[in-house]
């Protein structure tokens, strides 16, 4: 998965055992949100929700949900057309050799043929790309209100699930941005900390659900999870609409044209003018990584939680 390459690098120089090999935690706790003091007055904007139910909500990791096909557009698509047409210079120095016999340059267009290819594909499994094909349709992490724990999807290679206590979770709000000189345009994400009690480690940090260009929507979309842990499932609203990762060319267009992010805040009374205009002029682009968000949750395959976890979660009740 995209959100794991990071991690899987981490692993190749301390090991999986995360327990045994903590990371010094140096951000500053009294910044953190708290668990029992409300941080807004409504809260809302989730909209990076596969399940919610009585016993867990269920959302996805922010690069997860931000570039789910993106490189799969920008690599992929471009590299299987490269191969496509190295394999075909191949098959007629093949056939040439047949016709005509044997020569020194069709040999070296089949030698380089096979260079490109199996190089390409040696980069589409160990670079960014090998994390948006073959691995899971999304970063899957639950918030479990029954147990107060949280649990967070790694692919077995990884150590698999790892999960923490709730009253361990320290979380924050990160922001990401780029200054032109004249607009300046901020994201911001709601981060958590898988500390140790004493506040002085962390075992394991994520980004979760989407990114916002609010900072009052990113304290909503903490709101949501924190009420959801404290106070249970009916103190927060049902999402304005469900992720879903069934194979879907409608779900893939969906995530890159943000029509039901524009329809909510036309409905919140916001200018979305800007945004539809900006829409159309990327709608190129969009399509393209649009396909390519089709192309990855076709390759990959569904998230399935241990049979403890479905358990401990309602799953087998």
């Amino acid at each position: 998965m995209i959100h794991e390459y990071n991690v899987a690098a981490d692993c190749v120089k301390r090991g999986t055992d995360f327990f045994s090999r903590p990371h010094g935690f140096e951000r500053e706790e009294g910044k953190a949100f708290s668990h029992e003091k409300k941080a807004a007055d409504v809260p809302g904007m989730a909209e990076a929700v596969y399940r919610k139910t009585n016993y867990f909500l269920e959302t996805t990791h922010a690069d997860e949900y931000a570039a789910r096909g993106e490189y799969t557009a920008m690599m992929g698509f471009p590299l299987i057309v490269m191969c496509g047409f190295f394999v075909y210079m191949a098959f007629l120095s093949v056939l040439d050799i047949g016709v005509s016999g044997f020569n020194y340059y069709d040999l070296l267009m089949i030698l380089f043929s096979l260079v490109v290819v199996v190089g390409s594909v040696w980069v589409s499994n160990y670079l960014l790309l090998g994390n948006d094909w073959f691995s899971y349709r999304h970063g899957a992490v639950r918030f479990n209100c029954k147990a107060q724990k949280v649990y967070v999807f790694y692919s077995p290679g990884l150590g698999g699930v790892r999960g923490y206590q709730w009253k361990d979770m320290l979380a924050y709000i990160d922001k990401a941005g780029v200054h032109d000189g004249s607009v300046d345009s901020n994201f911001y994400t709601l981060k958590f900390y898988a500390c140790d009690s004493e506040r002085k480690n962390y075992y394991d940090s994520f980004k979760i659900g989407s990114s916002f260009s609010r900072y009052e929507d990113c304290v909503a979309w903490w709101e949501y999870v924190r009420r959801y842990m404290e106070e249970g499932p009916d103190s927060v609203p049902e999402p304005d609409w469900y992720l879903s990762d069934r194979l879907s060319i409608k779900e893939s267009f969906l995530r890159w044209f943000p029509l039901r992010e524009m329809k909510r805040d036309k409905a919140r009374g916001l200018d979305v003018k800007k945004a539809q205009g900006r829409m159309a002029l990327m709608s190129p682009l969009l399509i393209f990584f649009s396909l390519g968000h089709f192309f990855s949750m076709l390759t990959s395959k569904k998230v399935k939680w241990p049979e403890s976890i479905r358990e401990v979660c309602g799953e087998r009740r």
